[in-house]
């Protein structure tokens, strides 16, 4: 963590991630990383951008790892008293590999494009309770066979949380 000056800070870690699988030859040595900038533009608004690099096992494909890369932003805007106004949006890029060795797990690989954008409205009801209300517009894009795991969707929703 550096704050850089009243308004502006930044965040940042990385490494490197080595990964054995059991029984096959296919360790992985990756990089992985977290980058954030916040910045107060003003009294009432803040500007928030991220980037990250992972891995994680693909639990629903079985037998491979999802390699991603994700870039996010953040705005949030206080109105009058409680009420404050929010535009979250951000993209990844997903690459999925197998861990194993066979015709079993190449019917997963792939690599994903997603993007979201979030629009949301929200009221603090008390100092550490909200209760807001958004739209979120989704949609990945894969190169997986036949389109398979393309889509994209709108949602509207509540969200209601408590601070600790």
């Amino acid at each position: 963590d550096w704050q850089a000056t009243e308004k502006l800070g930044f965040r940042a870690n990385g490494g490197l991630e080595e990964r054995h699988y059991q029984g096959v030859n296919l360790d992985r040595l990756g990089f992985v990383f977290g980058l954030a900038a916040d910045w107060k533009a003003g009294e009432k608004t803040t500007v928030g951008l991220s980037a990250q690099r992972g891995q994680k096992p693909s639990n629903s494909n079985g037998n491979t790892i999802n390699e991603e890369t994700s870039v996010n932003l953040t705005v949030r805007h206080r109105l009058v008293d409680q009420w404050s106004l929010s535009f979250d949006s951000g993209y990844s890029f997903a690459h999925y590999t197998a861990t194993q060795v066979g015709p079993v797990a190449t019917g997963a690989i792939r690599n994903d494009e997603y993007y979201y954008l979030k629009p949301g409205v929200a009221y603090r009801v008390m100092e550490r309770a909200q209760a807001s209300v958004f739209y979120q517009y989704r949609r990945n894009n894969s190169n997986l066979a036949n389109n398979g795991n393309d889509f994209y969707n709108n949602q509207l929703g509540v969200e209601l949380s408590y601070r600790f």
